[in-house]
């Protein structure tokens, strides 16, 4: 295995060249500390390469938060789709392992499993503290599903309710109070099956509407067309099915959201409800 480190290099065709050379050898090209130096995306194009190593920073600053987790995740997931194994290194607790198992990598590395040991350590050590972090892993997916299920439970109910009135040909009006007493929703708004919003959102907390605020105009939401957003698009190839989108940074200002969204027929056309709920951070 050939590997390039982070550091910048002045030739980056004779890179290129480089490791084709290798690759026609057999050997297999892993792409060190990636995130750090010149290590990034650039670098991944360029070269192609079979493995690509993360910089340990990205695994401490997940450490402490959920933001950082998700893009971790994230990350992993782009790596994949570009055709590369992808490792984490220099774990060294039993969360940062578990951090790392979560987020989807082929392998892990570090020594909270061992320092360089013969093979015959993998039966005897490796594998009985593999077994207990799978059963961690375990443990604490089974209680966010819990979660989870608690919560869309709750606004499942509450939000098909409330299209199903909007559906009989009642204004979003009569049905936003429930919506809006839910806990983390931001916002609310209806659009048509050209994803042109219908009048105003509703915004839970009227304080944000900051006439000198930088997202004033896209908070109100009047007159703007969202059929480029997946929640919509993805309502009106699924309609009477209530969509949930993966979160996203919202240009409205509020951080990263979730979108419920809804198209169904009213008699006067398609109309699509949205719900937007603030993410975890």
């Amino acid at each position: 295995m050939v590997e390039i480190i982070e550091d910048h290099c002045t030739n980056n065709a004779k890179l290129v060249e480089t490791c084709n050379y290798y690759k026609s050898m057999g050997c297999l090209i892993a792409i060190d500390d990636f995130g750090s130096g010149h290590s990034n995306f650039e670098r991944i194009w360029n070269l192609r390469p079979d493995i690509v190593k993360l910089d340990r920073s990205i695994l401490l600053r997940a450490i402490n938060s959920n933001y950082t987790q998700k893009m971790l995740t994230g990350i992993v997931q782009i790596l994949h789709q570009s055709g590369c194994l992808v490792v984490i290194e220099g774990i060294e607790t039993e969360e940062q392992a578990l951090i790392a198992t979560d987020s989807n990598a082929d392998f892990v590395q570090g020594f909270y499993f061992s320092r360089p040991q013969p093979a015959s350590f993998i039966d005897t050590e490796i594998k009985p503290l593999f077994a207990h972090l799978m059963t961690q892993s375990i443990a604490i997916e089974k209680y966010h599903l819990h979660q989870d299920l608690h919560w869309s439970a709750i606004y499942r109910k509450t939000f098909l309710q409330a299209a199903m009135i909007i559906k009989t040909g009642q204004s979003i009006k009569s049905v936003i109070k429930p919506l809006m007493n839910l806990k983390k929703v931001i916002r609310c708004f209806l659009v048509d099956n050209q994803g042109q919003q219908l009048g105003e959102s509703y915004i839970v907390d009227q304080r944000k509407l900051n006439p000198d605020g930088q997202f004033y105009q896209l908070q109100l939401g009047k007159n703007a067309n969202w059929y480029r957003k997946h929640y919509i698009r993805n309502a009106i190839r699924q309609p009477n099915q209530m969509y949930i989108s993966p979160p996203y940074q919202s240009i409205t200002g509020d951080g990263l959201c979730i979108t419920t969204s809804m198209c169904f027929d009213t008699g006067e056309g398609q109309k699509i409800l949205c719900m937007d709920i603030l993410a975890e951070h």
